[in-house]
């Protein structure tokens, strides 16, 4: 993971685009929930609720400034006390889905507090992806935990929203038939053995490991003094898998990149159609080009294995 406070992913397709949000701060869970129940204080960092949405399908509407247009209507979808989802259209859109969940830190201090929006209308990317950034600061802010040299929520918005539309521009898309089933492919993409028999195969120094409890992979290549780490952010098995992407070597380490798999039946039996969806905040074509040769490349030592 970056060591910025938000790390942000962007999934999906490009019809239909989803945001991915990360934020860090050092309170507790609890805090963190109360500073969302509380309607004093979710009006400080957030804005006015209208309504009292307690179950599926209870309507509200959300007033986030003086404006009587700046507001959203939405019906829960879900709440617990680690997962709150709810239908979301801001200004007359489309309707899209929005979740958002509390969870110890990684590192079990502090708190994570994961945003996950799922747009109908993909013009909406840069909006959002700044308005949240800016919300989620709102939010550090009022638990306590901003930086004392943090930036005000106008430059932190602006700045989020230029990053935002960075990651729409060069996604790397590929597409591959592999002579194996769904179910079959997934084991090779999920579990150490299967990663281990085909990724990076070309040398015989590569290890994998996995952290089945964070849904986490490390892969190390230390002849070419690289890691990958990936982290899970979207599992519906056997038919998509989205993860975070930390590329780590000598020159440095990528932030803000994620791949977001699909598989699906392929059209002869027993073959499985894999798309692979790559996105990062590339400014030039150079990286997600070298992206695509590796892929081609990783791909091709994956239908081998399997077709082996």
């Amino acid at each position: 993971m970056s060591t910025h406070p938000t790390s942000r992913f962007l999934l999906g397709t490009a019809e239909s685009p989803e945001l991915v949000l990360l934020r860090r701060v050092s309170a507790a869970p609890e805090a963190v929930r109360e500073a969302l129940a509380d309607p004093e204080r979710r009006g400080r960092w957030l804005g006015a609720l209208d309504g009292d949405p307690a179950a599926a399908g209870d309507a509200f509407e959300l007033r986030l400034g003086d404006e009587a247009s700046d507001a959203a209507v939405g019906r829960l979808l879900l709440l617990d006390p680690e997962h709150l989802a709810t239908t979301w259209s801001w200004q007359g859109e489309r309707e899209s889905v929005l979740h958002a969940r509390v969870r110890p830190g990684p590192d079990g201090a502090g708190s994570e507090i994961g945003v996950r929006h799922s747009l109908a209308e993909p013009d909406h990317v840069e909006g959002y992806g700044g308005g949240w950034e800016q919300v989620l600061q709102a939010l550090a802010r009022e638990l306590g935990c901003e930086a004392a040299d943090a930036e005000d929520d106008a430059a932190i918005e602006t700045a989020a929203a230029e990053r935002w539309h960075l990651m729409t521009q060069r996604p790397v898309e590929i597409e591959r038939v592999l002579p194996a089933s769904p179910e079959r492919v997934w084991e090779a993409l999920t579990t150490r053995e299967g990663l281990a028999s085909w990724w990076w195969r070309h040398w015989d120094d590569v290890e994998v490991e996995l952290d089945r409890e964070r849904g986490a992979a490390r892969i190390t290549a230390p002849r070419i003094a690289t890691t990958l780490d990936l982290e899970r952010l979207v599992v519906e098995r056997p038919a998509r898998l989205a993860a975070t992407w930390v590329w780590s070597e000598a020159s440095g380490t990528a932030a803000d990149e994620a791949i977001d798999l699909r598989l699906e039946e392929g059209t002869s039996p027993g073959n499985t159609r894999l798309r692979v969806r790559h996105t990062g905040p590339w400014a030039e074509d150079s990286l997600p080009e070298n992206y695509r040769q590796g892929w081609e490349s990783t791909l091709g030592q994956l239908a081998e294995v399997l077709g082996g």
